[in-house]
Parts: structure tokens; C-alpha cells; sequence
């Protein structure tokens, strides 16, 4: 496909829910940002929906600042030959999340998740992607890290049906556990209908690096300054692919407020 430029793109900001049923339309060329960091409604149904032939960077992050444990189902529908990467981040609050994605023929999902679950924060995604349609790709990244007492799970399925020849699906899922007492669950599940397709999964759950840290400390690093560049460089790649530089940079500074704990 064309690469978009940029500059030519459209910067659109959906605010946060103040209703309990909402429909998100997007119909051209876009940056699509998303910011929840005040929200108090609970049980949303969102509906987006991407129109065909549309190059779309969605920007979704989950910051709340009130404890109200959120739920909301996610129903997401990519048009014929259109291309969304989605950037998916959760800091902040408690939060059920149901994503559905629908993809038409020859759509282009490639979507990164981030998450950092600390306190007593609950984090719960559950995640279905719909193949239905010949020709589509979908490549899906998670990564996280839980602390503290907080519990984080993550269940993500790819689902190809019998009419959705030639799709390209891929999922990848990690994270790093840094206390006793936090809690992660990983699932990635697949359902295979059709047999001309390529599709793979994987899910890895893990302590930081001993290595890497020991190595850090022997050049005079602290270990609790080696615990947060192993971190960091976790979230960089995410950040990298942001297109926003202004967004780019308050999840910067959250993550290295975040980061910056005390042992």
C-alpha cells in the first residue's frame, strides 16, 4: 500500500464516554486519539466503525484517576482493504475491557497493547478477532508488567473462518511479574476453520532479566535504577510507533512517574 505521510493525516480526538452507548465513526485518513482519565460511567457499549481504504493510527489511553471499576465492550469493524495500527496503553484505574474485532477482506489490523497494573489496580481484557473475509493480516502484540497487589489478565483469540482464505494472523503476548503478590494471566487462544491460512501464537510470563540486571549492577547501576531501564526499554518500542508526538510524551512522563517507584 501507499505509505501515508504524516502531514497529511488528520488528527481526530474522540472524548471520553458520557454516555452509555456510543458510535465512533471514522472515514478518512486519520491520528485517532483517545484519552480516558476522569471517567466515572461504568457498562459502555462503543461501536467503531473504520470506513474501507482508510490508513488509521488509533491512540487509546486508559489513565483513570477514580476507582470505579470500569466495563466496557468494544465492538470494532475495519473495512475492506483499510489499515489500522492500534496503540492500546493502560496506566491507570480498574477496567473490564471486551474488544471485538471484525476484519473485512484485505484489512490490516497491527495493534500493540501496553499495560502496567500496579497498587490494588484491576486489569482485565478480554479480546476476540474476527476473521471472516479472504486476504486479511492481523498481527497483535501485548506486553506488560504487573506489581504491587495488582492483578492483571489478558485473554486474546484469533478466529478464522471458513471464507477468510489467505489471512496472516499473529499473537504475541508477554509480561514481567516484580512481586509475589501480583497476579498475571496470559491466554492466547486460536480457532482455525480454514486451512489455507497462516497463524501462529505464543505467551511468555517472567521475572526480570537476573542476567541483564546483574550486569547493569556491575557497571554501577543500582538495582533499583537497573529494574527501571529494563523496564523502559519494554515500553520504548511502543512509544516509538506513536504517531503523536505530543501524546507520545504525556505517556512518556506517566510511565517514568510510574517507573520511578521506591523498593
Amino acid at each position: 500500500g501507499a505509505l501515508v505521510n504524516m502531514k497529511d493525516k488528520k488528527t481526530i480526538y474522540i472524548k471520553q464516554a458520557d454516555k452509555k452507548n456510543r458510535k465512533i465513526n471514522i472515514t478518512e485518513d486519520s491520528v485517532v486519539i483517545e484519552i480516558i482519565d476522569d471517567l466515572k460511567i461504568d457498562n459502555i457499549k462503543t461501536n467503531i466503525i473504520f470506513a474501507d481504504n482508510i490508513n488509521v493510527d488509533y491512540i487509546y489511553l486508559f489513565n483513570n484517576s477514580d476507582k470505579t471499576l470500569i466495563n466496557e465492550d468494544r465492538n470494532i469493524k475495519l473495512g475492506i482493504n483499510t489499515k489500522i495500527k492500534n496503540h492500546y496503553c493502560y496506566l491507570n484505574g480498574n477496567i473490564v475491557l471486551n474488544i471485538q474485532h471484525n476484519l473485512d477482506s484485505q484489512a490490516e489490523l497491527d495493534s500493540q497493547g501496553v499495560f502496567l497494573a500496579d497498587g490494588e489496580n484491576r486489569f482485565s481484557v478480554q479480546e476476540k478477532n474476527y476473521f471472516s473475509y479472504p486476504n486479511a493480516q492481523g498481527n497483535f502484540l501485548v506486553q506488560g508488567v504487573a506489581k504491587d497487589q495488582a492483578k492483571a489478565s489478558y485473554y486474546s483469540s484469533l478466529i478464522i473462518e471458513q471464507a477468510a482464505k489467505k489471512t496472516v494472523a499473529k499473537l504475541d503476548m508477554s509480561a514481567i511479574l516484580l512481586d509475589s503478590q501480583a497476579k498475571i494471566n496470559l491466554v492466547p487462544a486460536l480457532k482455525v476453520i480454514q486451512n489455507d491460512v497462516k497463524a501462529s501464537h505464543s505467551a511468555k510470563i517472567s521475572r526480570l532479566d537476573k542476567e541483564q540486571l546483574f550486569y547493569l549492577q556491575s557497571r554501577g547501576v543500582s538495582a533499583n535504577e537497573a529494574e527501571q531501564l529494563l523496564l523502559e526499554s519494554m515500553f520504548e518500542q511502543f512509544l516509538a510507533r506513536i504517531p503523536d508526538k505530543k501524546t507520545q510524551e504525556q505517556i512518556k512522563n506517566l510511565l517514568a512517574k510510574k517507573l520511578s517507584w521506591k523498593k
